[in-house]
């Protein structure tokens, strides 16, 4: 088994919980590997569930702006991304038209799998 770099509960405590915005844990380590984390912290805590993903992209640029399409499974649900990045807004604006996706809604992981799991609504 791969060996785990520990982390401080400091950096769980002060920088990883106000994130995700959900109660604060009692912390019984000083540090804590990824094992320790994900089993005395996260499968504990009612708020927290664990999404396993999977990540599949392709990055392109497309008249400067910085693109990529992206296959996931995120807990065996399958989804497409398009990502299109620039600090030029004209130019962001002119790719989402170009590819058609001017109706779309613009959705970051975090809530798209937030709804996967049913913890946000499916939009209308």
């Amino acid at each position: 088994m791969k060996e785990e770099f520990p982390l401080k509960m400091e950096i769980i405590r002060d920088e990883v919980f106000p994130v995700l915005g959900v109660a604060i844990p009692e912390f019984k380590r000083i540090e804590y590997t990824l094992t320790q984390y994900l089993e005395d912290i996260v499968n504990p805590h009612r708020e927290l569930v664990i999404a396993r993903v999977f990540k599949r992209r392709f990055g392109y640029r497309i008249d400067g702006c910085t693109s990529e399409i992206a296959e996931l499974l995120i807990n065996g649900a399958a989804i497409k991304t398009l990502a299109v990045e620039s600090v030029n807004i004209e130019a962001v604006l002119k790719a989402k038209e170009m590819f058609g996706l001017q109706d779309y809604e613009n959705v970051s992981y975090l809530l798209a799998i937030r709804r996967i799991l049913g913890m946000e609504p499916l939009p209308d």
